[in-house]
C-alpha cells in the first residue's frame, strides 16, 4: 500500500499526534517510536485507498456515523500495540476530538471494553 510518513514539529498537529490524508501520514516527532500510532494512521491510509479517495474524504467529513466507524477501526488496531492499553483514554480521545455526539460508555463498548 502506497504511503509516505513525515515527522513534524512537536505540537503542530494539535490536538492530534498523527494525521493521515490519502497516502500521506504526518506524525508529531515526539511519537516517532510509537508503533501503535503509526498503525492507527496506516488504517486510515487503507481506508482512503479501499473506500475511494474522494468518496472516503466526503463521507468522513460529513457523516458522523462513518467517521465514528473509521476511528473505532483505527483505535482498535492501535490498542493492539500496547501492553495494557487504557481503553478509557482512547474512548475519551474519540469522544472529545472528532466532533461526535456519542456517549463514552458506547465508545468503550465498541472499542472492546
Amino acid at each position: 500500500m502506497l504511503h509516505s510518513i513525515k515527522y513534524v514539529k512537536s505540537g503542530s498537529l494539535k490536538p492530534f499526534a498523527g494525521k493521515a490524508k490519502s497516502w500521506r501520514i504526518k506524525i508529531d516527532e515526539r511519537y516517532r517510536s510509537d508503533k501503535g500510532l503509526l498503525e492507527h494512521e496506516l488504517v486510515h491510509v487503507r481506508q482512503w485507498w479501499t473506500k475511494g479517495l474522494i468518496i472516503h474524504g466526503i463521507r468522513y467529513r460529513f457523516s458522523m456515523d462513518y467517521r465514528y466507524a473509521c476511528e473505532i477501526e483505527a483505535y482498535r488496531k492501535q490498542m493492539k500495540f500496547y501492553k495494557n492499553p487504557n481503553i478509557f483514554k482512547f474512548a475519551k480521545f474519540i469522544m472529545e476530538r472528532y466532533d461526535l455526539k456519542i456517549h463514552l460508555t458506547k465508545i468503550i463498548k465498541d472499542l472492546g471494553g
